[in-house]
């Protein structure tokens, strides 16, 4: 079985998310970044894909 085609470049999505976070400026970035996967959790429409990906960021960062 073949993976999932993406319909977008995960590099072009890595340059924009650093950029806003550059721009939400110093000291704004957590709220930058907590309001965003709010604002992307509520598009997925997925309680358990949501929680799903939190556990997924979590790795090793501990």
């Amino acid at each position: 079985m073949s993976p999932p085609s993406q319909n977008f470049d995960l590099e072009r999505i890595w340059e924009k998310l650093a950029n806003a976070i550059d721009a939400a400026g110093s000291g704004k970035e957590v709220l930058f970044l907590s309001k965003f996967a709010i604002l992307a959790s509520k598009e997925l429409n997925d309680g358990q894909q949501v929680e799903r990906l939190v556990d997924i960021a979590l790795e090793d960062l501990t």
